[in-house]
């Protein structure tokens, strides 16, 4: 129980008091079993690391990825003692509803896990590697009593001996590097109002204003009543704050800012007719009806909205105008990369830059007053942010939202296992059992896995092909049909020529023979390790139109456009003399026996 004070009086002309039950594990003991879990062995580290990569005019690029390459990491390394291991502490919060339509039932879970682990495990909510410390108590407090103090505070000075994944007992130091939450509640930790920066202390007049080097809030909270004189010495709250993509930069900066913006420009019903008329193409989303009917965007709408918007621009805007978007939206985009260089990092603020030099095109249109907006301010602590912390990738706000509603252990679905009374409680109970079952699940898992790694060796898996052609679309169609619904009139002759060049006995094919199609085939992309580790697709469709049937109507016909290497053996990617041609996608289909055996799903394009 926690007594809260607040600054209303009583009859009895005394401060009213209120008891408010905390649910919490003591973290200090959530870090030991995290970071002793021998299942992420592979998957963790416990000293800092400076990785560069292939040198760029001479120089060697430095990469933020994992917070082990993070400067906070380094700088926090060399003030404590030779031998020591930092364990750098993640925690996420947010304030979520349990009940629906009715009973206002609230919790506010905060999860907590390492940066040790790969940032990429750690998002999994099936790895378990975020765990649920406590509930916050869910009340309006004014004030807070003055024997209030953290339990991790002396770990965080002195250090605890922890065994780690590997087997070794090393001395580590748990100290909070990163707070994800939303922009409400980093304004609630720092104690600062929500038209301020909760990192640093700039003026009001001047919060909008870029390229000027601000004091950190640190420097002027020394007699605020804010958590970060509870914490561990080496702790900065305000540094701690991590940037929040979906609600600065996709919803904030982007829709509510800079979309608004331009529709006052162009007029709304000129932007719908643009984005009606943008063609539909295979990964863009075709908004037939447009933006200004849309009541609920979510963060994938923003980000489909990102990759249209400055071509529906086109054309409707001055100069001036597009420049101001082409760098606030590559800006986004760069900001959105999983692995950063100080070549992006230099990039990203080159187009900062290039928003603040333009920005008064909108004051001079008579669009802004000023640009002294929070979330405006809050750009130019992104490029810091990432060399402090790594790529914003692994302090994303959706996490806990993920953990909300997938993970089995957590809020939502353990308020849905109480009677409603006492829930809390409830739930606590139902999370201790729940882990418990996660926690023997997972021993097994790696107990297998260990006994069958000893014996056998796992075969290498070979799935990934240059190409993978969908399931055939109906019965086998004859090539007259082909070349009456698909426009492929010169198939015959294209494909008698690929049969002289591969199969030079095979028949010649008339328009009677029947093939295999498909409306889609993916390419499998090469890793591009600034998006993903993991490997990437691309679809590309050829649908015939669809005539109207009953209720349905008729669907009109789709062929992708793409490139084609026309000789890959000659193919010189800095010549234009042998760039890649577009064409036109008009028929997938597999090879018939009776021409030959082919691996590779076969295309007929224009």
């Amino acid at each position: 129980m926690v007594m809260t004070v607040g600054n209303r009086l009583d009859k009895n002309n005394e401060l009213m008091s209120k008891d408010l039950e905390l649910w919490m594990c003591n973290p200090v003991e959530c870090i030991k079993e995290l970071i002793s879990n021998p299942a992420f062995r592979e998957h963790m580290m416990y000293a800092p690391e400076c990785v560069y990569g292939a040198k760029d005019g001479g120089e060697e690029s430095r990469i933020f990825d994992e917070m082990w390459m993070a400067e906070w990491w380094w700088k926090l390394q060399e003030m404590l003692p030779p031998g020591t291991c930092i364990s750098g502490i993640i925690l996420f919060s947010d304030k979520t509803k349990l009940s629906q339509f009715s009973g206002n039932k609230t919790a506010w879970p905060m999860y907590l896990t390492i940066g040790n682990i790969s940032k990429d495990i750690y998002h999994q909510p099936s790895a378990h590697a975020t765990v649920l410390i406590g509930y916050l108590p869910v009340s309006k407090l004014t004030c807070f009593t003055d024997d209030t103090r953290s339990l991790a505070g002396y770990s965080g000075k002195e250090g605890v001996d922890m065994v780690c994944a590997d087997g070794f007992i090393r001395r580590v130091f748990p100290i909070l590097a990163a707070y994800i939450a939303d922009f409400p509640e980093q304004c609630l930790v720092a104690c600062c109002k929500e038209n301020r920066c909760p990192r640093c202390l700039p003026h009001w007049m001047i919060i909008g204003t870029g390229g000027i080097h601000l004091p950190s809030r640190r420097t002027g909270c020394a007699q605020a009543t804010s958590p970060s004189r509870l914490l561990s010495p080496h702790t900065d709250i305000f540094a701690s704050f991590t940037p929040d993509l979906l609600h600065q930069l996709h919803k904030g900066v982007f829709k509510d800012h800079l979309v608004s913006w331009c529709t006052k420009i162009v007029g709304a019903e000129e932007l719908d007719r643009r984005f009606k008329a943008m063609n539909a193409f295979a990964g863009l989303r075709h908004l037939k009806k447009g933006i200004s009917t849309v009541l609920q965007w979510t963060g994938r709408e923003h980000k489909e909205m990102q990759r249209l918007f400055l071509g529906v621009l086109v054309g409707a805007v001055s100069t001036k105008v597009l420049t101001v978007v082409k760098a606030l939206i590559n800006f986004i985009y760069y900001a959105q990369l999983q692995l950063h260089t100080t070549r992006t990092l230099d990039a990203m603020q080159a187009d900062l830059n290039t928003f603040h030099a333009h920005k008064q095109v909108f004051v001079d249109l008579d669009i802004r007053e000023h640009f002294n907006i929070p979330k405006i301010h809050s750009l130019q602590h992104y490029v810091d942010g990432i060399r402090h912390l790594c790529s914003t990738d692994g302090y994303i706000t959706e996490s806990p939202e993920r953990l909300h509603i997938d993970f089995a252990h957590f809020a939502k679905k353990a308020y849905r296992a109480s009677n409603r009374r006492n829930y809390t409680e409830q739930m606590t109970l139902w999370l201790q059992r729940q882990e418990a079952i996660a926690l023997c699940s997972v021993y097994i898992q790696w107990y297998h896995k260990e006994q069958n790694s000893a014996s056998d060796e796992s075969d290498t898996d070979s799935s990934d092909s240059e190409d993978n052609m969908g399931s055939p679309s109906g019965m086998p169609r004859v090539i007259r049909i082909y070349r009456l619904l698909h426009g492929a009139q010169n198939i015959i002759p294209t494909l008698a020529n690929f049969l002289k060049l591969h199969f030079k006995s095979s028949p010649a094919p008339g328009i009677y023979d029947h093939f295999d199609i498909s409306t889609q085939i993916s390419l499998i992309l090469p890793r591009n390790r600034y998006l993903s580790d993991q490997p990437r697709s691309s679809h590309v469709r050829a649908i015939p139109p669809v005539p109207a049937k009953s209720r349905s109507a008729a669907k009109p016909a789709v062929f992708d456009t793409v490139l084609v290497i026309e000789d890959p053996s000659q193919y010189d990617p800095s010549s234009e003399m042998t760039s890649p041609r577009p064409a036109q996608i008009r028929v997938i289909f597999k090879l018939p026996p009776q021409f030959g055996t082919y691996s590779h799903p076969l295309t007929y394009i224009e």
